[in-house]
């Protein structure tokens, strides 16, 4: 980034202020907001400013837009992981998982992973999981 180091601290917070403004889906505010934090590397003096300038009344919906999007972001890969470690489970016990019960597995929520994964300890057949 080509940027004087003073200014690099307000131009990232007027970038993701300009993202937070825009008329976007959530998954793009996303990209577009990892794509300002790893290419606008500030040093401590520069992250101090930073998060200053996140303290401020204007860029109050950036930092509120920042938590939103990184907690749901940490939340989904929970979750995937969760997806991941049944799947594993699922083949550890049964052998290789047919694809309808993968695609079946993608979309399960957080709960219903967990009461499968306590379920395929108990059982002996992957008919009894009622998948």
């Amino acid at each position: 980034m080509n940027v004087p180091p003073a200014e690099r601290a307000r131009i990232k917070c007027e970038s993701e202020w300009k993202i937070e403004q825009a008329k976007l889906d959530v998954k793009h505010k996303q990209l577009l907001l990892e794509s300002v934090h790893t290419f606008t590397v500030l040093d401590k003096k520069q992250q101090r400013n930073y998060e200053a300038l996140l303290r401020s009344p204007r860029f109050q919906k950036v930092k509120a837009m920042q938590k939103t999007i990184f907690d749901e972001a940490r939340e989904m890969g929970a979750l995937e992981g969760e997806r991941s470690l049944l799947l594993r489970l699922l083949e550890s016990k049964f052998g290789e998982v047919p694809d309808r019960l993968r695609n079946k597995v993608s979309r399960l929520d957080a709960a219903k992973i967990t009461r499968l994964a306590t379920d395929v300890l108990r059982a002996e057949r992957l008919s009894e999981l009622k998948l």
